[in-house]
């Protein structure tokens, strides 16, 4: 008796292991999702799964080949994160969302195929796998960011007509992927394709771009007639926002413009003119262009984006008609030779990092009224000289309070006006306080110090 139970026991076991050394040998293929989706896993695949609810919560096995039980909707977060054995997975009709870091650096991963009833790709899920080839189904509406991010050997992408949004960096460093249709697509978050194979793109459907979304790619933009909404400049660092043209060749000054939006002013030396068909000047427009000295902008700008001028570590002069309205953060971030800048008088705030790092500014105009937010992590370059003759007063000491040397600090949301008696003659200045920050601006032609969270600095003369 006791050998007739033993015999039986084995038996689920001889049968799986049979089915495992055929399915190992050349040339044949053993149909898992026929053997192993019959209502219950065989007893040794049963034990690598645990599923909760219909959430695949975690693999504990080593198989390259894996198929995921019948009855699964989700694939929960981590479950298969780093397993490094993996090569292949199935998944079952049912299977509606894959959770973030689900697949993470699954470094062998080479083979999937999605089902069907997909709808959800989360968060980094197949981030660093070996994907080489990936069919979405119909259904699906987004992918979330970094899905596939550093999937270096991913060459072919078939995206559904379903497809709408791509999230930030999804496809970023996939350096092996050369085409891609986004026929269907409506925005396309940060860095998406950054550093992809990519020469060629039809983006004539999309409504949003993010910032850098092409950035490192050889991209002919040369086609391009209109822009989409910009979130930043989603061509910087791109070979066509380097070179489009070959302007420098030529001996003159040119722009990569589309539809009144500078994208790049890379192909400029010496002094630079806007062209007056101008209305903006995109986001990192001209960063890091070490050969321009000064730039006139005209009045049919009405707009800069941040970090349009960025380490333009030889511009020494802006000027700026007063159609200008608005200034993206760190416009002028790190321009080292900076000393002279024309701001419009239509400008009403001064962002983050607008100046900072312009260790030799000694000249700006500014309009009688400014709101300048003040960040945590480091100050305005708003200076101070004690040589001059002077008294400050300030009319509201409940918002802000003005010392002998003309440090000003912030102390309450609201408005302020200051007033300085310099040899006799008064200036004033109206401060507005935002978001706890100190915030001034100087009065005429003198220099003030502006002391922010304790933090020091820089000193250049301040003219009206």
């Amino acid at each position: 008796m006791k050998k007739t139970l033993f015999v039986i026991t084995c038996l689920p076991l001889f049968f799986n292991s049979y089915a495992l050394l055929k399915a190992e040998r050349p040339g044949d293929a053993f149909d898992f999702s026929a053997k192993t989706n019959m209502g219950s896993l065989l007893a040794q695949d049963a034990e690598d799964f645990i599923i909760e609810d219909n959430v695949l919560i975690k693999y504990r096995g080593n198989k390259a080949r894996v198929v995921i039980p019948d009855g699964v909707t989700i694939i929960g977060s981590d479950a298969f994160r780093e397993n490094e054995s993996l090569v292949e997975v199935v998944f079952p009709e049912g299977v509606e969302k894959i959770e973030e870091y689900a697949f993470f650096y699954c470094t062998s991963l080479e083979n999937i195929e999605f089902p069907q009833s997909l709808r959800n790709i989360s968060k980094s899920a197949f981030e660093g796998t070996a994907l080489v080839r990936l069919v979405l189904p119909d259904g699906m509406e987004r992918i979330e960011e970094e899905a596939f991010y550093n999937c270096f050997f991913l060459e072919d992408v078939q995206l559904p007509e379903s497809l709408f949004y791509i999230e930030k960096m999804v496809f970023m460093n996939c350096n092996k992927l050369e085409e891609i249709n986004l026929s269907s697509v409506k925005e396309i978050g940060d860095h998406a394709f950054e550093s992809c194979a990519l020469t060629d793109v039809d983006i004539s459907a999309v409504e949003k771009l993010g910032t850098c979304v092409f950035s490192e790619t050889e991209i002919d933009f040369s086609r391009l007639e209109h822009l989409p909404e910009l979130e930043g400049n989603a061509f910087v660092r791109s070979r066509y926002w380097r070179e489009y043209g070959n302007g420098k060749d030529k001996g003159e000054n040119t722009f990569w413009i589309v539809d009144g939006v500078l994208l790049s002013g890379q192909n400029c030396r010496g002094e630079v003119i806007i062209p007056d068909t101008v209305k903006k000047i995109a986001a990192d427009a001209f960063m890091d262009n070490h050969e321009i000295t000064s730039v006139y902008i005209p009045d049919s700008v009405t707009e800069i984006g941040e970090g349009a001028f960025w380490h333009c570590k030889e511009l020494e002069m802006v000027w700026m008609e007063d159609s200008v309205e608005k200034l993206g953060k760190n416009v002028f971030f790190d321009c080292a030779e900076l000393a002279e800048v024309y701001l419009s008088k239509q400008i009403r705030e001064l962002p983050i990092g607008t100046f900072e790092r312009c260790g030799k500014l000694k000249k700006y105009t500014i309009p009688e009224k400014l709101t300048l937010r003040v960040g945590s992590e480091y100050s305005y370059p708003l200076p101070f000289n004690s040589v001059a003759d002077k008294e400050w007063k300030c009319d509201n000491e409940w918002v802000a309070e003005i010392g002998r040397t003309g440090k000003v600090c912030a102390k309450r949301q609201g408005t302020a006006i200051l007033t300085a008696t310099i040899y006799g003659k008064e200036y004033t200045c109206t401060v507005k306080v935002v978001d706890r920050s100190v915030c001034v601006f100087p009065c005429r032609n003198y220099n003030i110090d502006l002391y922010t969270r304790g933090m020091y600095c820089q000193r250049f003369e301040v003219i009206w």
